[in-house]
Order: structure tokens, then sequence, then C-alpha cells
């Protein structure tokens, strides 16, 4: 019984990472440049067509941009920076050490996550941090829609849907 559970935790383990290279696959890490991000804006012509080519090509960029949001907001308020870096910290030391349920029987990293990122948000919401975080996140993701909507769709953006298209 224990030797199953602890091949479904490590299967999930592996679930967890495979879903991450995937995302990271998909274009998520990449960022078109800057000045072609800012380049030019007007209404658009086609609502639902402008978003879905934007939001394909630049979803990297929208990432950085709700993240910087996400960190600026933190800043304004430095306790809940703290909570935030001693919660990383935490979390990462937690996932980097070697814990034995009994002898030979060492936590999986999923186990471990179950158990602090609940101590996480509590550290988090007790220092008013979740707050700042979803201010921050939802000023980003605004200005992304905002962009979304009115940054015109270039031929480069258009081939590229085209292209995800073809792949789904």
């Amino acid at each position: 019984s224990v030797s199953r559970t602890t091949q479904i935790m490590a299967a999930s383990d592996d679930n967890i990472l495979e879903g991450i290279g995937n995302l990271l696959a998909e274009g998520w890490n990449e960022c078109k440049p800057w000045s072609e991000f800012i380049a030019e804006f007007k209404p658009p012509s086609n609502l639902d067509e402008c978003v879905r080519t934007n939001f394909m090509y630049y979803r990297g960029n929208y990432c950085v941009v709700t993240l910087a949001f996400v960190f600026f907001a933190l800043c304004i308020h430095p306790p809940s920076l703290l909570a935030f870096i001693f919660s990383a910290l935490g979390i990462f030391a937690l996932l980097s050490a070697k814990i034995e349920q009994s002898p030979g029987n060492v936590i999986s990293p999923s186990q471990k996550l179950v158990g602090s990122i609940p101590v996480a948000i509590l550290v988090m919401v007790s220092a008013g941090a979740t707050f700042w975080i979803l201010y921050g996140s939802l000023i980003g993701l605004l200005i992304s829609l905002m962009h979304m909507v009115f940054r015109s769709r270039t031929l480069k953006s258009r081939w590229n849907t085209i292209l995800e298209e073809f792949k789904r």
C-alpha cells in the first residue's frame, strides 16, 4: 500500500514536470521584441480575431507584464514582499531537503508542496500579501487585455495564429 502510494506520487511529480514542460513548449516562455510589442495601437476591426491573434503571439510578453505588476504591487507594501520572499524561500528549502517519514521512505516533492503551500498562503495572508498579489495580477491582466484589444495585428502574428490552429 505504501509502495503503491509512493508510485502514484512519483507519477504525479512526473505529470507536474511534464505539464510545465508542455507550457514552456507552447511558447509561454518566449517574449517577442518589446519594440514590436508596443509598436502600433488602433481600434480593432474584429475584436474576437484581434484578441485571439495577439494572445497567441504575445503570450510570453503578457506573462512578463503581469508578473512585473505583481512584483511592483509587492514592492509598494514591503511586509508583503518580505512575506512572499520568506514563503518562496521556505518552499524552496523544503523541496530541496531530504525528509524521511520512516527509514528508507522519503517524502516526495508533491507531498512537500501539499504541506508547504498552505503554510506559505497563511504567512502571506497574515502579512496582507494576497491582496497585493491579486491587485498586481488584476492590473497586469487588465493592461494585457487592453493590449490584446488595441494592438493592431501584424502579418507575422496572423501567420503564427494560423500555424497554431493547424497544430491542434
